[in-house]
């Protein structure tokens, strides 16, 4: 199966319908989302389901990607073969002391410890990961 195929099986959609700005959320229904913007389309494929709407003339696209970083990880990877500009990722995080639930959390930097972008990286030394 070519990239483009297995796009439109995961997200059931032409690229075309994508936004270039794109929120990928884990959990956040998108209803929540849709109180905010004029709806344009809705997607539902086989891993991702969203829409794309409109607000003030701009054009934002919301993905439900599913728990795990890597049902989000694949999903930014097929953006990837699309004219994406910018993602937003809206989720939650966990061992951060010091936060009560409703916190917005900006990181200044950040380091990989989920499974992921660590095993997807061409750089990768697999030595020291089983090691």
């Amino acid at each position: 199966m070519d990239k483009l195929k297995f796009f439109k099986f995961c997200y059931g959609i032409e690229p075309e319908i994508l936004a270039e700005d794109v929120i990928i959320t884990p959990f956040l229904p998108l209803d929540l989302f849709k109180r905010y913007c004029k709806v344009k389309n809705e997607f539902k494929g086989k891993v991702y389901s969203g829409f794309t709407g409109e607000r003030k003339k701009e054009k934002i696209t919301v993905i439900h990607s599913g728990l795990g970083d890597r049902l989000t990880g694949d999903a930014v990877l097929l953006l990837g073969l699309l004219p994406v500009r910018n993602i937003i990722f809206t989720g939650a995080c966990g061992g951060l002391s010091d936060l009560k639930i409703g916190d917005l959390v900006v990181a200044e930097s950040a380091f990989n410890g989920e499974g992921f972008s660590r095993y997807f990286d061409e750089a990768a030394d697999f030595g020291k990961i089983f090691d």
